[in-house]
């Protein structure tokens, strides 16, 4: 058994128990054991259910109702842009025991933010950043090792913006290069990213398109 050395933030955090009532309810009503239950990991486990959640609606920004901050109201109605993918993601993660937490960021070339989650892997021993809207993680090229939102952007700052600073107007490089060789990409249930195409995919939202 190995135990990796606490990691404490600056800002209060409080772990949920996934014996949370609501949330064992969560995982009883859609059989998340019986999701996620072809994974082999851990990590396996992970990406099998956040296909799962990017599957459950299609990309519907909220109308005449806003779902609440809850995975099974988001599911029920069936509508909802990232950050009701980011919601049902995480509560799901909890529900199965993982801690999950809730990011918004800066979506950098479109001008907006973008809801996504981290989850902490015993695995790697690590937060791992995981997109459940673009259904999507990031690896380490060489390693395959999956990626946190810290290493997403210390890559991305090295690359985009080597000695100036990081501003939309002082990018110097595009980021398909960056993509390829310090970023990949691992989309649905892959956990090998594959050779960088030279365009995005037909289906692929534009804001998932940024790191082409």
């Amino acid at each position: 058994q190995r135990n990796s050395p606490m990691r404490y933030t600056s800002i209060p955090f409080a772990y949920e128990d996934y014996k949370n009532p609501r949330l064992a309810a969560l995982r009883e009503k859609y059989k998340l054991d019986e999701v996620v239950a072809a994974g082999k990991t851990e990590f396996e486990k992970m990406v099998i259910l956040r296909d799962w959640v990017s599957r459950q609606w299609k990309y519907d920004p909220p109308g005449d109702y806003y779902p609440q901050w809850d995975a099974d109201d988001i599911i029920t109605h069936k509508t909802g842009f990232c950050v009701q993918y980011a919601i049902t993601y995480m509560q799901c993660c909890l529900a199965m025991g993982w801690q999950a937490r809730f990011v918004f960021g800066y979506q950098p070339g479109i001008g907006s933010g973008h809801e996504v989650n981290e989850v902490w892997s015993n695995q790697y021993g690590k937060w791992i950043f995981m997109d459940a809207n673009g259904n999507r993680h990031h690896v380490d090229p060489p390693t395959g090792e999956p990626l946190s939102i810290l290493e997403v952007h210390d890559r991305m700052v090295k690359a985009f913006y080597p000695g100036v600073e990081g501003l939309i107007e002082t990018s110097k490089r595009s980021p398909k290069p960056v993509a390829a060789k310090d970023i990949g990409t691992c989309r649905k249930l892959e956990m090998v990213a594959p050779p960088v195409a030279d365009t995005p995919p037909k289906d692929w939202p534009p804001y998932n398109r940024w790191l082409y």
